[in-house]
């Protein structure tokens, strides 16, 4: 698989201190911990975690403490599809940092490094600088300054004359009492370690962690002393909290920095992430009736016309029949607040045989995501965007994650419609979805909106030339997007691949391309826009795998088609897998479906739904192969499969 080169720091552990009670915020940690506190409707942890990720760092240690199982349960639902590795300790509620450290030190090698943070701080600055700025100087542990603005105000003076007052002045440091050469800088609790470090002291039986290991470091010359550029904002009280839920120009800074994780986007695209947080836990609460979809797709057809105007031959729907059954768009809004209220964090706008962007009424149901602050994905062509939709989705309303993601496939007008299948006297379609991707661009730019902007380019004869792969790129540069992906088309349902097939690729001929384009491709990429080619069904060896059985897609994303009824997964949204649905969400409502099914014969049921799908020639698409591959690797579900 092709991959981009990762972070320095990805290698390194970051341990995110936030295990103290966080008495001095009064009421409000009553029956949270302090890191879940709100700063504009997200907890103080969110945004550390998201920042974290953003500047590189994929292993988390997380010493937990004063109700470390909320800390643990809110990270997981939240940042389950993030490619990283995080690891939850309980270290006692009333434990003294050193003891903490002392608990967890083993997850780090001997002679290793790792980022030492408290967790109840704003930053924003350049933590791979200090790395390096760590590594050149050999120390034990690189230390870091602040410039802060005191709360009371700021008396000026010059030649013993008071010569101004200011609020919003920085202090870069003091002058020490008694020692007019020396001067002092306000620690901002984040530390670069090396792990020999902590065997200067004994960490089971200290009592002040800092105060008996720094000085220690400091007088054998080996401390570093960094000094942050950037954003740095210590939350110790409620005067604190409210400072920054209250201070002009935060939320938009905010909503930035989340933007900046776009530029790590090959997780999601390269089907990497994980669905669920823990296997068991995923096992009980499916038999408990509990479980909570990952996500749920939702598939709506137009109304009064064919579900789809293109023909793409390439179309995983290409043999879907239509009904002509759908929901109204009453109980479509109906449907959608009740995902959100059951607990759903993510809905995906996406088609089977269809774009969602076809549909009459899909701002009202978008806005209903984003009324309950869901993640919002989009899988579209984007041959139509009204107004009211770029509004709403590069609105700051938008929960940080979403995304909007276009199938273009193309490099010019005449070859978008070869590969859709539409006449050449269609409009110029081509320039059409590029000017719409501008629209979108431009607008997130006015806002600092967090939605990511992705294209997809699935390779085939019909596009799959040097000069068209480069023009689309420059192309989709041009037009602003954060990342490209090129990869394949799988074979659709019902369609035999022939020898010198102009729809779909066969396995020599992806062989081929990846030889001939992927340097090409692999060379265009940059920290603006990550370029990057799949060959996705070699990775996960599925490109003659029609299904994975068994199938847990419908408790981890199940989908809505465009018919509505519930169905197990995007594959199956669809009235010829009418004998595999859940349920008519016309005549039922979202949770009385999604819990319809027998606890007690768990393994029967599974069997039954394996029967029709090999019955229906149902196909899997790759995340489900992954999905359903890892589960049944696991073995945990082995006495019930």
């Amino acid at each position: 698989m092709a991959t981009l080169s990762q972070s320095p720091l990805a290698s390194h552990w970051v341990i995110v201190l936030c295990g103290g009670r966080g008495s001095r915020l009064g009421s409000i940690t009553e029956s949270i911990p302090k890191s879940l506190a709100l700063v504009y409707d997200k907890p103080i942890i969110w945004y550390t975690f998201l920042t974290l990720f953003k500047d590189g760092f994929r292993k988390f240690l997380f010493p937990l403490g004063y109700r470390g199982a909320m800390i643990e349960e809110f990270l997981t639902k939240e940042f389950d599809d993030r490619d990283c590795e995080i690891r939850f300790i309980d270290t006692g509620e009333d434990t003294p940092i050193s003891q903490r450290l002392h608990k967890v030190s083993s997850q780090i090698a001997e002679g290793e490094d790792f980022f030492l943070i408290n967790g109840d701080t704003f930053f924003n600055f350049d933590i791979l600088g200090m790395y390096y700025f760590h590594r050149r100087k050999n120390s034990l542990a690189t230390f870091s300054s602040v410039e802060i603005i005191s709360e009371y105000g700021m008396l000026i003076e010059k030649g013993g004359q008071l010569i101004d007052f200011a609020r919003e002045k920085k202090v870069s440091h003091f002058l020490l009492n008694g020692n007019k050469n020396a001067r002092g800088h306000v620690n901002s609790g984040f530390v670069w370690l090396n792990k020999n470090a902590l065997s200067l002291i004994d960490l089971e039986n200290c009592k002040n962690f800092e105060q008996e290991l720094f000085p220690k470091i400091i007088q054998m010359g080996r401390a570093g002393h960094y000094k942050i550029e950037g954003s740095w904002f210590s939350i110790d009280t409620k005067k604190d909290l409210n400072i920054i839920n209250l201070k002009e120009g935060n939320q938009k800074e905010l909503g930035s920095m989340v933007q900046k994780v776009k530029k790590n986007l090959v997780t999601r695209y390269s089907y990497q992430s994980r669905y669920y947080a823990d296997i068991n836990e995923l096992k009980r609460k499916i038999l408990n009736r509990t479980i909570i979809p990952h996500q749920v797709e939702i598939q709506p057809g137009p109304i009064g016309r064919d579900i789809c105007w293109l023909k793409c031959p390439y179309c995983y729907g290409h043999t879907a029949q239509d009904s002509g059954e759908r929901l109204t768009p009453e109980r479509y809004v109906t449907i959608m607040k009740q995902i959100a209220e059951g607990g759903v964090k993510k809905v995906i706008f996406a088609g089977y045989a269809t774009d969602p962007l076809f549909y009459n009424y899909i701002e009202d149901i978008v806005q209903v995501a984003l009324d309950y602050n869901q993640v919002t994905g989009f899988h579209t062509k984007a041959i139509n965007i009204s107004d009211r939709l770029v509004n709403q989705i590069t609105g700051l309303s938008i929960a940080p994650l979403s995304y909007f993601s276009i199938s273009v496939d193309a490099g010019n007008n005449e070859s978008y419609n070869k590969v859709h299948g539409v006449p050449q006297s269609q409009a110029k379609l081509y320039d059409q979805v590029l000017s719409n991707i501008g629209r979108l661009v431009h607008a997130r730019a006015q806002t600092q909106s967090p939605l990511d902007i992705s294209a997809t380019y699935l390779l085939n004869p019909l596009n799959d030339s040097s000069e068209e792969v480069l023009k689309s790129i420059h192309d989709l540069r041009e037009a602003g997007v954060d990342l490209i992906r090129f990869t394949f088309p799988q074979v659709p349902r019902g369609y035999s691949v022939g020898p010198s097939d102009s729809n779909i690729p066969s396995c020599d001929k992806i062989t081929e391309n990846m030889a001939r384009l992927r340097p090409l491709i692999e060379k265009e990429n940059d920290s603006q826009c990550q370029v990057l080619i799949l060959d996705l069904d070699r990775v996960h060896d599925i490109y003659d795998v029609p299904r994975s059985l068994p199938c847990f897609a419908r408790f981890i994303f199940p989908s809505i088609g465009f018919d509505g009824w519930l169905s197990h997964c995007s594959e199956s949204a669809a009235p010829h897998f009418r004998d595999l649905a859940m349920g008519n969400l016309q005549e039922q409502d979202f949770w009385e479906v999604f819990y319809n099914y027998d606890v007690n014969d768990f393994k029967g049921g599974l069997n039954v739904s394996c029967n029709k799908m090999e019955q229906l020639n149902c196909k899997c698409d790759r995340k489900e192969h992954v999905v359903n591959s890892r589960i049944v690797e696991s073995g945990v579900f082995d006495d019930l499969v």
